[in-house]
C-alpha cells in the first residue's frame, strides 16, 4: 500500500512533460527562488536569460534558492532537486542556501562531462563575492555566462581531470531501495 501511494505522485509529475525538444523551451521554471531573494520582475528576466542560454548552448542553466537542505549535504539536496523536476539531460544547476550559508554546483549530462570540479569551484567562489555583497541578481545573472564559458573552453569528449564528482542518480537509488524494503 505505501508503495503504491508512492508511485501516485511520481507518475503524475513524469507526465508534466518538462521539455520540448525542438526549442529547449522548459514548461517548468528554470528560477526557483524559495528564499525570495529577487522581486517577481528580476526572477522573470533571469528566466528569459536562463532559457536564452538553454537555447544557444544546448545545457540548461537552472538556479534554485532554498532555506533549507531538510538534513542532506548541499550535494544531495542538488541532485534530489535535479531528479524531482525532471530537467534535462544536460544541464548545470546552482543551489543556493543563504540560510545554511552553502552553495553547489551540480552538472549534469554533457555538463558534467565538459565541466570540471575545479571549474564549478571556480564558479562558485566568483559568484559568493556578489552573494556576500547582497548582490544577488548580479550573481544569478552572471551565472550562465560562467557555466557557458566553462562549457565552451572544453573539449567535447576530452578526459576532464579526476577531480570531477561523481554523477548520482537519486532515482534509481529510489527506486532499488523501495525493492529490496519490499521484498
Amino acid at each position: 500500500l505505501a508503495l503504491l501511494l508512492l508511485a501516485v505522485p511520481v507518475s503524475a509529475a513524469e507526465g508534466s512533460g518538462t521539455l520540448s525538444q525542438e526549442g529547449y523551451k522548459l514548461s517548468s521554471q528554470l528560477v526557483q527562488d524559495q528564499e525570495e531573494l529577487l522581486d517577481s520582475q528580476d526572477r522573470a528576466y533571469l528566466e528569459d536569460i536562463y532559457q536564452l542560454y538553454a537555447e544557444e548552448y544546448g545545457f540548461t542553466p537552472i538556479l534554485h534558492t532554498v532555506y533549507s537542505f531538510h538534513g542532506m549535504s548541499a550535494e544531495e539536496c542538488a541532485g534530489m532537486i535535479y531528479d524531482q523536476k525532471g530537467y534535462p539531460e544536460d544541464g548545470i544547476l546552482y543551489l543556493v542556501s543563504l540560510t545554511e550559508g552553502e552553495w553547489y554546483i551540480l552538472t549534469n549530462g554533457q555538463c558534467y562531462h565538459r565541466i570540471s570540479n575545479s571549474a564549478t569551484q571556480d564558479m562558485g567562489d566568483t559568484l559568493v563575492a556578489y552573494l556576500r555583497d547582497g548582490e544577488y541578481y548580479e550573481a544569478f545573472a552572471l551565472f550562465p555566462e560562467l557555466a557557458a564559458q566553462a562549457y565552451t573552453d572544453s573539449v567535447p569528449g576530452e578526459e576532464l581531470p579526476g577531480d570531477a564528482p561523481a554523477q548520482k542518480n537519486y532515482g534509481k537509488t529510489i527506486a532499488i531501495s523501495m525493492v529490496v524494503g519490499l521484498a
